[in-house]
């Protein structure tokens, strides 16, 4: 890996993926702000100590984002709204922005989010994603397409 031949023989060396707030990317000046702040960097002519442990290699870097398209078919009930729909949309966007780097989407998250309204909807159908959408440690999940129809 790339990261592991920038260090010295005897050092260790990980590697940080960051983004911003709600899966945002972080621009480059971004990235090399946290990896100064890890690194430790002169301050008018004052060092201010890193985080990084001595002698570990430490490699920021923004995640590589994958898209997941998610579609929802509900049948309001008698007491649900063109509101429920909308609120639901709202909180599964906010569900593929909380995950984690590294972390997958659930079908049964997403099933969750649904059934969350109770009587609002009579019956729901997932139609994508087909289940549930794995990535590697080195990547982020973002919104692609959001479709909630009912």
């Amino acid at each position: 890996e790339e990261h592991l031949s920038a260090a010295g023989p005897n050092d260790a060396a990980v590697s940080l993926y960051v983004f911003g707030v709600n899966g945002a990317s972080l621009t480059d000046a971004e990235i090399a702000g946290v990896q100064q702040r890890i690194d430790g960097y002169t301050q008018d002519g004052v060092d201010v100590e890193g985080y990084r442990p001595a002698g570990i290699k430490v490699n920021v870097a923004r995640p590589d984002t994958v898209t997941v398209d998610i579609r929802v078919d509900v049948t309001l009930s008698a007491t649900g709204t063109s509101q429920d729909v909308s609120q639901l949309k709202s909180r599964l966007t906010a569900l593929v922005a909380s995950l984690p780097i590294g972390l997958p989407l659930k079908i049964k998250d997403v099933f969750g989010q649904v059934i969350a309204f109770g009587s609002a909807f009579d019956n729901a159908r997932i139609i994508e994603p087909a289940g549930d959408v794995s990535v590697l440690a080195n990547q982020k999940l973002t919104l692609g397409v959001l479709a909630v129809s009912g």
